[in-house]
């Protein structure tokens, strides 16, 4: 059973449009947003209106692009539909989140009726490029979110505080046992400090000279860090609607309203961390304009990754613990982020941790095992419980390796 169904009674009228005659009504392979889109079935609404645009549409499919928000068909170009078909039936089904309905049996006994679009030109809107649909649509989709619960985010800028990213330095540079070492990676932005800390063993004074070469940096950078701050605002303003809607489609899960407001913080730390707890993350400043896109990207991946991964994972147990499951967790937006959706989005190859590169399953480096997984999997639920039971089945092989 699907969450979001439920059961309605016999006997309700429903209506599916189609651009052709048929004698049957049959379940098909769809492809959609969510579970209940991804469905083999035969999918209806409550809205003859509806219904009748929808078959109008996908008359022109091949032609030209069509969406449909409520009572209105949007279309690209000057194609015009001719005629289309209503089924009107009497069964039971099942309600998806749109509140269109499924039924999984092929379908004999209905009601045909044909529809003319000169009847519908009223409810059909000629645009001139996709950019138009895509703001009519937005719009729409943002109305409808908020009805239900959720949101297309915020993100905001700000410039840290020392304060904050200082105890995350301190922690880089010196790790605790089976940490990943970051200490060379910071020093090498900073030559000055690294100069600073040779020979000093002393804990304590090595936490001194840290502290006050920061305080000191942050101080001198300030102007530079609200420069980079505001122009990184108006890079992200070009892509930003845009990349949500293409992860909440890909994962196949809204974003909660709880994110309505994610924080992007402008640091001089080059290791940039996130907080799920209070959706912040972390971007070093000295970053290209596209590399704090990408960076961002990345991090809000993640937010919503985890969100996923409580729904998936509370109807069946992943069977990786923690650490693997953290593993996994990283190699994932490297794959989707650099597929053609995202880097139609912005063109930028995406980056992950070389250690997983190194390790070869049957052969093939582990990055390369979970994109199998991912092609093979019909919609991103199921891909999150094969790459789990993947990583689970390998772990011995994959733990060694990150150790090694």
């Amino acid at each position: 059973m699907f969450l979001s169904q439920i059961i309605r009674p016999a006997g309700f009228t429903w209506y599916h449009g189609s651009p052709k005659k048929l004698k049957t009504l049959k379940p098909q392979q769809a492809k959609g947003f969510d579970e209940f889109e991804n469905q083999k079935a035969i999918f209806l609404t409550d809205s003859k209106l509806q219904a009748a645009l929808y078959s109008l549409g996908k008359s022109l499919k091949g032609k030209t692009i069509f969406a449909l928000p409520p009572n209105k068909l949007l279309v690209i170009g000057n194609k015009r539909p001719k005629k289309g078909y209503i089924y009107e039936v009497m069964i039971k089904g099942k309600k998806g989140i749109w509140g269109q309905y499924s039924y999984y049996k092929p379908i004999k006994k209905f009601k045909k009726i044909e529809i003319d679009a000169k009847e519908y030109g009223k409810y059909i809107t000629y645009l001139k490029n996709k950019e138009e649909l895509f703001k009519i649509c937005l719009k729409e989709k943002k109305r409808w979110l908020q009805k239900k619960g959720y949101c297309i985010p915020i993100l905001n800028f700000y410039i840290s505080k020392v304060d904050f990213y200082l105890p995350t330095i301190l922690r880089f540079l010196n790790p605790k046992k089976g940490e990943w070492n970051w200490e060379n990676k910071i020093l090498n932005k900073y030559p000055l400090l690294k100069k600073q800390l040779k020979g000093v063993l002393n804990f304590n004074l090595r936490e001194k000279i840290i502290r006050n070469f920061f305080k000191l940096n942050h101080k001198r950078k300030d102007s530079l860090l609200k420069l980079k701050k505001d122009s990184f605002k108006k890079r992200w303003e070009k892509i930003g609607e845009d990349f949500f809607m293409a992860l909440s489609e890909t994962m196949g899960i809204y974003f909660p309203k709880k994110m309505k407001l994610i924080k992007g913080n402008i640091t001089l730390n080059p290791i940039c961390l996130r907080n799920i707890s209070n959706n912040s993350f972390d971007i070093y400043y000295k970053f290209k304009l596209d590399q704090m896109v990408a960076v961002s990207m990345h991090e809000i991946f993640h937010f919503l990754y985890f969100e996923k991964c409580k729904k998936v994972f509370s109807k069946i147990k992943p069977k990786c613990d923690n650490l693997l499951a953290l593993h996994l967790s990283e190699i994932i937006p490297h794959i989707i982020l650099n597929t053609n959706k995202f880097q139609r989005i912005i063109k930028y190859k995406h980056k992950t941790y070389k250690e997983y590169f190194k390790i070869k399953i049957n052969g093939k480096n582990l990055i390369l095992r979970i994109e199998d997984i991912l092609k093979r999997s019909k919609n991103f639920e199921e891909f999150l419980v094969n790459a789990d039971h993947f990583m689970f089945k390998n772990k011995k092989k994959i733990k060694k390796d990150l150790k090694d």
